[in-house]
């Protein structure tokens, strides 16, 4: 008898114990999301001021938010079913229908509480401002993502960029101006803009070399580049 009331408190210490680990781990599980939740709200914040400045990252923003639109879905249907059933079940037990007797109480008509319509408008006025609060709040929290899939089509491209510099410097040019529209980082906007700049002053100033497999548009822009020719051109005779 006592072996077996040792091994009851022995498995009821061990349940204790289980139960405040699990606790403690759903505890440290919640304290982390909590933070991370915090730190993405907070770089998104920073982040919207540079993103508003850019028309093409704020269409992927709206375009690629698959979980504000996914919270919009699910908002709509539990506001039109649950909580609509939920708030009319709700005022109809605080404000019970008024039974009218007619034919000395032969015959009942019962009509509803006059107060449960403007009642119930408010309410679900209150929990449709409240949904609406918490998609834009999801919205939000996708930006981070959308901008670093932005920035990294900005890194691409200006990578695609720098490697035809000197051969198709116009397509450089055009590259660079499709990453600034993607690149929300102010340094990095900075840099796209100085590289555009000096590669078109260098266009402008003839500095910059014409390759001889990319034609010039006209034969002003042929005088006003240096243009590379092949050994064997000047081995000829007129």
């Amino acid at each position: 008898m006592i072996a077996f009331r040792q091994k009851i408190n022995g498995m009821g210490t061990t349940l204790v114990a289980s139960l405040k680990s699990y606790n403690n781990a759903i505890f440290a599980f919640m304290q982390a999301k909590s933070r991370n939740l915090k730190e993405t709200t907070n770089a998104a914040l920073k982040l919207v001021p540079g993103v508003i400045k850019k028309p093409s990252v704020v269409g992927r923003w709206f375009i690629g938010s698959y979980w504000f639109y996914i919270a919009v879905i699910v908002a709509v249907l539990l506001m039109n079913t649950w909580v609509y059933s939920a708030v009319n079940s709700a005022l109809n037990k605080i404000y019970p229908p008024q039974v009218h007797k007619k034919m000395f109480g032969l015959a009942t008509h019962a009509t509803q509480d006059p107060r449960i319509e403007w009642q119930r408008n408010l309410i679900m006025g209150v929990f449709w401002i409240g949904a609406g609060g918490f998609n834009i709040y999801v919205l939000l929290l996708c930006l981070p993502r959308v901008v670093r899939k932005a920035t990294a089509k900005a890194r691409e491209r200006e990578a695609a960029a720098d490697t035809m510099v000197t051969i198709k410097p116009s397509e450089s040019i055009m590259l660079y101006s499709k990453a600034l529209k993607l690149a929300v980082d102010s340094d990095h906007e900075s840099a796209l803009k100085n590289k555009i700049e000096s590669l078109d002053n260098a266009i402008r100033s003839g500095s910059m070399e014409i390759s001889p497999s990319m034609p010039s548009a006209s034969p002003e822009k042929q005088r006003t580049g240096t243009v590379v020719l092949n050994t064997n051109e000047f081995n000829e005779k007129p």
